[in-house]
């Protein structure tokens, strides 16, 4: 299993957000005999054999289900507030917002590739009229993206450079120019429409580790007061590390058995200033039900209300690290004969085997039958995630960071979330998944209160 770095999920993130941004920008401007009629998704045919990433959105569907009712129908003042705050950001000069010749009825396409030592994410559309998108597109775009059409099918591009190093607009432009040529194109639909009338999106991940290959595929629904989605991995193997003792689920619960070379790379990178030489994970099992933030003479320390389960690769004794001097002296804890303790905080540590132990708030911790064919399930509600006590200006802090601000208010207005990643064959795996709502609570709202909120939408 392959996984992308941060930089790449905020990329992303950035894109979906501006495809809605354009959907009710949409909305807003060109209530249209266009609504009902039908238009061919030419676009689907010019997405890069080379994307490591597609995402395709229903317009229809969005607009019909969900985002009329936010902008036309919704009670929900924040939102109509946010959007019309994100709105004239993008419109120089706060002039109204104009025509954009997108057909936002049919599909709209996001996608991530690899341009020379750099990425490149950009969205493809279907155009009503080139002359409109030409002169009025620009408008809403930020200084490193472009656009262009071929007079059906238009193309905005974004450079995902870091600030120091950026990608030309004159080869960003060529780059588009060239996506838009079909003597460029294979002509292969990498999408296959669902006949569900609530599915609207639909997402595929292609990635390369070395010589590996591996491909994702995912149909998201949206339900009354919940999104589902479900799909496969194909993959030259779907490895399952084995995981000796999995917990009962309580709070918020991962059990992971794919933990990826990445991740654990940078997990040891972050946690390099501990003073002993921290085991290399294959798998864990973690009930997370919030943190407390300890006030300390040189600063303070986060502990987790958790229970954690960790199958290393090699045999590790969990009393011998905490038992180091320089580590007790760097977290400043006292170690007991089977807990440690932070003031007046206590975390239970136990040796399960050689290469797996347990470290958590409870002595006697419930586990269940392990299923090893289970590669990763996560269950719970979200609020445990963001649930801090104590820390005082820290948490002050934390409420001004957009990011977190927004995470907040989506878990609070969620009920649960629910995915399972299941071993088909040593080459095929199963995913399923649902993020619920609470009543009252429209999915799509929330989600675009959270990229609004969350400043996903710039």
């Amino acid at each position: 299993m392959y996984f992308y770095s941060m930089r790449t999920i905020r990329s992303i993130l950035r894109t979906l957000g501006f495809s809605f941004l354009l959907i009710v920008v949409w909305m807003l401007v060109l209530v249209s005999g266009t609504i009902m009629s039908d238009h061919p998704n030419d676009n689907l045919e010019y997405v890069p054999s080379d994307a490591t990433f597609a995402l395709r959105l229903d317009g229809r569907q969005l607009a019909e289900t969900t985002l009329f009712s936010i902008i036309l129908d919704s009670k929900d003042e924040e939102i109509v507030r946010l959007l019309d705050q994100a709105l004239r950001k993008r419109a120089t000069g706060e002039k109204p917002a104009r025509n954009t010749g997108i057909n936002f009825m049919t599909d709209l396409v996001a996608f991530t590739l690899p341009f020379e030592e750099y990425e490149v994410s950009g969205i493809l559309v279907n155009v009503l009229s080139s002359r409109a998108f030409l002169k009025n597109m620009p408008e809403l775009m930020d200084e490193n993206q472009v656009c262009a059409t071929n007079g059906k099918v238009g193309i905005i591009l974004s450079s995902t450079a870091n600030n120091k190093i950026s990608i030309s607009k004159k080869k960003l432009s060529l780059l588009a120019e060239n996506i838009l040529d079909k003597r460029f194109q294979t002509g292969k639909n990498i999408f296959t429409r669902n006949t569900s009338s609530s599915q609207f999106s639909e997402l595929h991940f292609h990635t390369f580790a070395g010589k590996k290959e591996q491909e994702v595929s995912l149909l998201f629904e949206q339900k009354k007061q919940s999104f589902s989605f479900s799909g496969t991995i194909a993959s030259e193997q779907t490895n399952s590390n084995i995981l000796s003792h999995q917990l009962q689920s309580k709070g918020f619960h991962i059990t992971n058995r794919i933990f990826a070379n990445e991740w654990a790379d940078s997990l040891k990178s972050s946690l390099a200033f501990l003073p002993i030489e921290l085991p290399e994970i294959r798998a864990f099992s973690l009930n997370l039900e919030g943190c407390t933030i300890l006030n300390h003479s040189t600063g303070f320390f986060v502990v987790p209300e958790m229970e954690l389960v960790v199958q290393s690769a090699f045999p590790f004794s969990i009393e011998k690290a905490l038992n180091d001097e320089a580590i007790r002296s760097d977290l400043d804890f006292s170690i007991e004969k089977n807990f440690i303790s932070f003031q007046d905080e206590r975390l239970y540590f136990k040796q399960l085997t050689p290469t797996s132990f347990y470290i958590g708030k409870n002595e006697n911790p419930l586990f269940k039958e392990s299923n090893n064919n289970q590669l990763l399930f996560i269950t719970g509600k979200l609020e445990p995630l963001l649930s801090i006590k104590g820390g005082g200006l820290m948490t002050s802090f934390l409420e001004m960071v957009p990011i977190y601000r927004a995470s907040k208010q989506l878990a609070q207005n969620s009920e649960n979330l629910n995915i399972q990643i299941d071993k088909v064959n040593p080459k095929k795996a199963k995913i399923s998944g649902e993020m619920n709502f609470k009543e009252g609570k429209s999915p799509m709202s929330e989600v675009m209160r959270f990229l609004l909120v969350g400043q996903m939408i710039k």
